[in-house]
């Protein structure tokens, strides 16, 4: 989510991957459903990552200043809300991403890139009914708008190896009122985090899903009484209370991912 600002929206000095992030979208390219990840031409094909409850029919990935629009071989990975697609033809002017062997620990700086909504900052107030009205003074964050943009955002490992059932194991990142901080929104589902290992970058998670850390523990759902698509990042008198990402873990499903590219 972002403040209504340009920043952010090309790639960093230190580039993570700008140009392996693509949009998928359904219909006009604002739409933004969701991201994918370049994984490299195989085969005359060009191959692609994406979460698993990402929906292909009829969509368009929009990557390198091309289009592609019809998708093949694709393979959910076991476990995961993930799935390998491939394209009927090759990907030409971009590098694929390196897939993590290893899960950044916890404290990591990491890159976080997708096509998220946009937003505005926001303040809560939350009475005793734990109802949250806005404007307030009690919590601060944003509400989610369109259109989606595509933009890159910095964040450090909260936890590693948080199962999140159906979706597999997840890192995950949380939310603050810092500037440049990333978080997901709608959107950014199989966005990229990508964590420089030594002297190079890899992809190290796929963003899948948001929820909250309360009092160290994670929820893979909002706060209570939390209005629908907003991202809490402060709350008064509660300094580790916030949205988070999770992003399945790469490299426990790498195997899987490779193998699924003939």
């Amino acid at each position: 989510v972002y403040n209504g600002t340009a920043a952010n929206q090309s790639a960093p000095t230190d580039d993570p991957g700008w140009d392996a992030v693509g949009r998928i979208f359904i219909g006009t390219p604002d739409s933004g459903a969701a991201t994918a990840i370049f994984l490299g031409n195989v085969g005359g094909y060009g191959w692609f990552l994406t979460a698993n409850h990402v929906n292909l029919t009829g969509a368009t990935v929009n990557m390198g200043g091309g289009n592609y629009t019809s998708f093949d071989d694709i393979a959910p990975i076991s476990g995961a809300d993930l799935k390998v697609f491939r394209t009927n033809t090759t990907v030409s002017g971009v590098s694929p991403v390196v897939l993590a062997s290893g899960t950044p620990a916890v404290g990591s700086n990491v890159t976080m890139i997708g096509n998220g909504r946009t937003g505005a900052q926001t303040t809560w107030d939350i009475p005793g009914n734990g109802t949250w009205t806005s404007p307030g003074t009690d919590a601060d964050g944003y509400t989610w708008a369109t259109p989606n943009v595509k933009q890159w955002g910095s964040n450090k490992v909260l936890q590693i190896n948080h199962s999140l059932g159906a979706s597999g194991m997840c890192l995950a990142t949380a939310f603050d009122d810092t500037d440049g901080v990333g978080q997901g929104s709608l959107g950014d589902s199989g966005g990229g985090i990508f964590y420089k290992n030594g002297g190079d970058w890899e992809l190290a998670g796929v963003m899948v899903s948001v929820g909250r850390v309360q009092d160290g523990t994670l929820y893979g759902s909002d706060f209570a009484g939390q209005p629908g698509s907003t991202s809490v990042a402060s709350i008064t008198g509660q300094p580790d209370n916030k949205s988070t990402t999770f992003s399945v873990q790469i490299a426990n499903y790498r195997p899987e991912i490779l193998a699924a590219i003939p």
